[in-house]
């Protein structure tokens, strides 16, 4: 009789845990382009298959659009595969056969198509094939979702913090919102610069905060809205086309009382840089709204690039 296998506590970067989980999941193909802070995903990918740990091939190529295209081919050919590349709605991801990845790069604003939740037979009213069970199967996926998933992903937050003694905030992440009159809220690579831009805004007497959303799927919000009780104003930034996350808060706030007022902000699209000057700008924005100085528009795109200190103060006093 075998003895039972020890467990074995080791320390990783985020990115050589992705890499090991990626190796867990029996990875048959890597799609790999080098893109900053991910690169070490592929990279210990690639010494695991060369010290013949994972029976896998390795893709290299020169972009994000090629790698996806690898990668739903790959997919459709029946192989497990795998990317891993970083920003806002792309982290390292594993993908299995038979479902299907889609064909625009930027999938943020399809997560919630019907074609990404169920098969051929998930029909409509007024469809001949409509199957009996369609509305209890929907509410079952809505149900795993928006409560399951909820309380799994909370309690898989709290092992964490009793194993490594520290956690990363759950659904969401919270910073000097204690007693913020003004929130801004990001996700992905934009948190951090919105972090800068809080210190900046603190330093000048302003009480803003910042709220990281951690996870968009199931979307955070009872969290948002317990988070958002005292605030003021709320500007979102979005790096996306539809605005998918300051949609998301306003359909949270309704019917609220007393909910902020909310703005939002699309910025940093195609690769165009955001300062935390820019950040700065969207909550002076917030600020003067909620003292009553101007009317901004509830939903805007944000084109320039705001280098310093002297620019913005020119874009302020426009």
């Amino acid at each position: 009789m075998t003895s039972p296998a020890q467990a074995k506590r080791e320390a990783l970067t985020g990115n050589k845990a992705a890499a090991l989980a990626l190796k867990l999941a029996r990875t048959q193909v890597l799609c790999y382009f080098p893109i900053g802070p991910s690169d070490e995903v592929g990279e210990e990918l690639s010494r695991m298959i060369q010290r013949g740990e994972l029976p896998a091939e390795v893709i290299e190529l020169e972009h994000e659009r090629s790698v996806m295209n690898a990668q739903i081919t790959a997919t459709q050919s029946g192989a497990r595969c795998s990317f891993a590349t970083n920003s806002e709605a792309r982290k390292p991801l594993t993908v299995l056969p038979p479902y299907e990845l889609p064909t625009e790069v930027d999938f943020i604003k399809n997560l919630d198509f019907a074609a990404y939740y169920g098969g051929n037979r998930m029909s409509g009213y007024g469809y001949i094939d409509v199957e009996r069970e369609y509305m209890e199967r929907r509410f079952q996926l809505d149900e795993a979702l928006n409560v399951t998933a909820k309380t799994r992903l909370k309690q898989a937050h709290k092992d964490y913090v009793n194993l490594a003694g520290r956690g990363y905030g759950g659904l969401i992440e919270t910073y000097q919102m204690e007693d913020a009159e003004v929130a801004i809220i990001a996700m992905g690579s934009l948190s951090s610069t919105s972090r800068l831009a809080v210190h900046l805004l603190r330093e000048q007497g302003k009480k803003v905060g910042l709220i990281k959303i951690r996870t968009y799927r199931p979307f955070p919000s009872e969290d948002l809205v317990d988070a958002l009780q005292n605030v003021k104003g709320v500007v979102v930034l979005d790096r996306n086309t539809v605005a998918a996350v300051y949609n998301d808060l306003r359909s949270s706030l309704f019917g609220q009382p007393n909910p902020p007022a909310v703005l939002g902000r699309i910025i940093g699209l195609g690769g165009r840089d955001v300062t935390h000057y820019n950040v700065v700008y969207a909550a002076e924005e917030a600020l003067a709204a909620c003292r009553g100085e101007r009317t901004p528009k509830a939903l805007d795109w944000h084109f320039e690039v705001i280098e310093d200190e002297e620019m913005l103060g020119q874009v302020l006093n426009r």
